[in-house]
């Protein structure tokens, strides 16, 4: 092979071995970008959001509601939720120290659309898994403020009050239900009212009397 030619292969190899250079690094580029982005869509996710409106206007929203709830039948525990408007696009809520403990933050047609009710209810695991002092401990009682983001850019405001107090199982006392007959309870006859009592005293404190049978 001439001299020539041999500096023209020798360039070729050169220029090759540049563009796989270059392809590497842009692609080490490339993945790191997106590992970046990852990262930012993760950090966002669970960023607090602040449900602040466009406009400096405040309104009391409609339903602000969050209760302890428990079937004693079933021996569990857990939360309920509902916060209802006309229209928000973004709902957030701050335990009693000021913690944010849910956010709600609807995307696309559904947050141009907004929300307008919503009703959660908590898993309600069993009373040796979580118990009354779980739920005291995790969720103290005392005022968890509610704020919305509403469509028309007012600042929704208000305050869930949260308790311990949870209703004991009801109990019938009118009219005594009648023995079984061929393995079924007959019916109390539609015309006769019921007559159901109950405790509302259930909670940490709440002594097994309270509680109910």
């Amino acid at each position: 092979m001439t001299r020539p030619c041999q500096l023209r292969l020798a360039a070729l190899v050169l220029a090759l071995a540049n563009l796989a250079a270059v392809a590497a690094i842009s692609g080490s580029e490339s993945e790191a970008a997106a590992s970046d982005t990852q990262i930012q869509r993760a950090t966002d996710r669970h960023r607090p959001r602040s449900c602040t409106a466009t406009s400096g206007d405040t309104t009391e929203i409609a339903t602000a509601k969050l209760t302890s709830s428990s079937t004693p039948a079933n021996g569990d525990l857990g939360v309920h939720g509902q916060f209802d408007d006309t229209g928000w696009s973004e709902l957030c809520v701050f335990d009693p120290s000021g913690r944010q403990i849910l956010a709600i933050n609807p995307h696309r047609q559904l947050r141009d659309l907004t929300m307008a009710s919503l009703f959660f209810e908590s898993r309600e695991p069993t009373l040796d898994e979580f118990g009354f002092a779980d739920l005291a401990r995790q969720f103290p009682e005392g005022d968890y403020r509610v704020a919305e983001a509403s469509f028309d850019g007012t600042q929704l405001v208000g305050t869930a009050v949260f308790t311990h107090h949870v209703p004991a199982q009801p109990v019938i006392t009118s009219p005594e239900v009648a023995e079984p007959h061929g393995g079924f309870a007959h019916r109390v006859p539609r015309a006769q009212p019921s007559v159901i009592s109950g405790s509302a005293r259930l909670g940490a404190g709440a002594s097994a009397a309270d509680r109910g049978p």
